[in-house]
């Protein structure tokens, strides 16, 4: 005689009430449900892809700290951004002068 009992219930396997059965989804509808579940809802693109040349050093030290280090090498460019942003609008504009 066998030894496994493949029928016996266990916790990964428990034993088909009929509770469970009218709960059941076919195999389709429960993989299209964990599909739509996948990372949310989707938010408008707020970020463009781009191709950017770092330096070595620069780079080692913003990936030193692992995970998300294109979001922390985006926030110090958002910081100088906003910093020199507010440092030319507290200027008088000069206009350029044309060649004569």
């Amino acid at each position: 005689m066998n030894k496994n009992n493949f029928d016996a219930p266990t916790a990964e396997n428990p034993k088909w009430t009929a509770g469970r059965i009218r709960a059941a989804v076919p195999l389709k509808d429960a993989i299209a449900a964990v599909k739509r579940k996948r990372g949310g809802q989707r938010k408008d693109i707020t970020k463009r892809a781009v191709s950017l040349r770092l330096d070595p050093d620069v780079l080692e030290y913003f990936q030193r700290d692992g995970r998300g280090w294109q979001t922390r090498i985006n926030a110090e460019l958002k910081r100088v951004a906003d910093v020199r942003r507010s440092a030319t609008s507290e200027r008088p504009r000069r206009g350029r002068r044309r060649a004569e």
